[in-house]
């Protein structure tokens, strides 16, 4: 089973097969040769990576079989904060606890604003699609726990063109959300999913801002479904 490890020259993040325990590696960012550790061995056995912290606050964090970031993003160049806490009124003591995981690392930013706001609206229409059902919690389940979780890797946030959706309407312009993961109750199969979401309508061609957490509210919904689902 591949899983990330960082290169200790850049402290790039890079998959690493299993059968590399023990071995030299190229890191594919400094090309400097590292040995895989022994002590990985213990992150390929445990169902769900640990947590890390990126510079400048952001988490990053890797699910069974995912590296971090997005498979066409150019990391570290362009960064979005990831929210860690909601507020109290979406939490449900008492509820079964489901653990949303989001990571930003290396995600493809394209916004002259600061695209924070898009996945805090993300967090909050997830939790609200699971009220009184399940307890979210933003952060992962400890290492080697049975739990609900959804993971959510963001790939693109886009701002699009708002003059080209003034002019064109439906055809050109559009924001555009992109993100992969997977949700996985315990004793259940991981189910995968590659969610796109683009917001073209708008007054005077639509609020970028605006957009984009519309785009972040529907695919929350749709991730949340499938957390409804897989608890079934």
């Amino acid at each position: 089973m591949p899983f990330v490890m960082r290169c200790t020259k850049c402290g790039s993040e890079m998959t690493v097969e299993e059968q590399s325990i023990g071995q030299e590696v190229m890191c594919p960012s400094c090309n400097k040769r590292i040995m895989v550790p022994r002590q990985a061995a213990a992150a390929v056995a445990a169902p769900v990576a640990a947590i890390a912290a990126e510079p400048g606050g952001l988490l990053s964090y890797a699910a069974p079989t995912l590296s971090a970031g997005g498979p066409i993003a150019p990391p570290p160049e362009d960064s979005v904060q990831v929210p860690t806490e909601l507020p109290a009124k979406l939490h449900f003591p008492g509820c079964p606890t489901c653990h949303l995981v989001l990571s930003a690392a290396g995600t493809d930013v394209n916004a002259n604003f600061d695209a924070s706001p898009v996945l805090v609206s993300f967090a909050e229409t997830f939790a609200k699609s699971l009220k009184k059902k399940f307890d979210v919690q933003l952060s992962p389940p400890p290492a080697g726990a049975a739990a609900l979780v959804a993971f959510v890797r963001v790939i693109r946030i886009d701002q699009g063109n708002r003059w080209l959706r003034y002019f064109f309407g439906l055809f050109a312009g559009g924001t555009t959300l992109e993100v992969d993961g997977h949700v996985t109750a315990p004793g259940g199969q991981p189910n995968s999913f590659l969610l796109k979401n683009r917001g073209r309508l708008g007054i005077m061609g639509g609020d970028s801002l605006g957009l984009l957490k519309l785009n972040a509210r529907v695919l929350a919904k749709k991730i949340a479904k499938r957390v409804k689902q897989a608890a079934k």
